[in-house]
């Protein structure tokens, strides 16, 4: 059924397309920055160069299926793809954020970031009491190319152990890596640790 209003809604903001109205189009703005040309989208994709342009410059009257194809090979979504650039601002006040407790880690997580659907970054807060840790083993998520984790010592010594390695981080440091690696902070010190954590794309 979600499918189904899914589907429903794309074909109808599809029907609603009138001329010029795609000049801005995402599928545009993507492709230039993946450095693909038309011609080399329409070898992936099977659709002429012709149509393609006409897609980008609203004069073309696309399906749902062609569409997807275009999402497919620039690692878009459907609706990503159909999304028009909108100015946008959201304010979480500190005594509003959510917070999710994991007693059996002794782990706290705030929500900087609200988790809603077609955000592309993901911010959370970890607060870990002394001897606690993100997870039993080091995990790992997202996949290689186009995912990028940033942690963030706020508070306390954080012991970061990614792949084979650890790292000993303190406050004020900071770690960048790709998050497919299996991973898991954990605090190594005698008071409360805290972590401002940037992921994308989300994966909490």
């Amino acid at each position: 059924m979600f499918q189904n209003r899914l589907l429903y809604s794309c074909q109808m903001k599809i029907n609603n397309m009138g001329g010029g109205e795609m000049n801005d189009l995402t599928m545009k703005r993507v492709r230039r920055a993946k450095g693909i040309t038309l011609k080399q989208l329409a070898d992936l994709t099977g659709i002429s160069q012709t149509f393609l342009s006409e897609i980008e410059n609203g004069k073309g009257n696309p399906t749902i299926d062609t569409l997807r194809k275009v999402a497919s090979c620039l690692d878009l979504s459907l609706f990503d793809l159909l999304a028009e650039d909108e100015h946008f601002h959201e304010i979480i006040r500190a005594k509003e954020r959510r917070v999710l407790r994991a007693p059996d880690f002794n782990l706290e997580w705030e929500l900087v970031s609200n988790m809603v659907p077609g955000a592309k970054t993901e911010v959370v807060m970890a607060w870990l009491h002394p001897g606690a840790a993100t997870s039993n083993n080091r995990q790992s998520h997202g996949k290689p190319g186009g995912c990028e984790e940033i942690a963030l010592v706020l508070a306390g010594t954080i012991q970061m152990e990614l792949e084979e390695e650890t790292h000993i981080l303190r406050e004020g440091d900071s770690i960048r890596f790709n998050p497919w690696v299996p991973h898991r902070y954990a605090n190594s010190g005698e008071s409360r640790a805290g972590l401002l954590v940037i992921m994308t794309p989300p994966s909490f």
